[in-house]
């Protein structure tokens, strides 16, 4: 898969890409909400999407929820999980936005691999678009 991850914290970014590569996967890194959405644009142009994106609800210059409204902007179909400690604040903030999952903190990252596993499994089963 080919996946971007958003975290602001250093080492938390080094270990998800650290981890992730090992598991096969390729991994392009954004320090916050901003840089996310500038690189998804980039690799979007380049014609080179991501499979999911992965990013920290609470980032600076750009929280979780604006990136991903963005993102969604330029990509409706777009898979994408956020993750939190703060999982009281996202209750129902995107209950019916099925490109969404949520993932709380702390987790083991064998239930990231599940989850990524999983989202990209439901998403090569669904019809592709023509306009995709």
């Amino acid at each position: 898969m080919r996946i971007l991850v958003a975290e602001d914290e250093s080492n938390i970014l080094l270990m998800y890409k650290i981890f992730l590569e090992g598991e096969g996967h390729d991994v392009i890194t954004s320090r916050d909400g901003i840089e996310c959405v500038e690189q998804y644009e980039l690799w979007n142009q380049k014609n080179l999407p991501f499979d999911v994106v992965m990013m920290d609800y609470r980032m600076p210059k750009m929280d979780g929820r604006d990136a991903a409204k963005r993102i969604l902007a330029i990509h409706p179909g777009q898979t994408i999980v956020m993750i939190t400690a703060y999982s009281k604040e996202l209750e129902g903030l995107f209950s019916g936005i099925e490109e969404i999952q949520v993932l709380q903190k702390p987790f083991e990252l064998d239930s990231l691999l599940e989850l990524l596993k999983s989202v990209y499994e439901r998403k090569r089963s669904q019809p592709t678009s023509s306009l995709t």
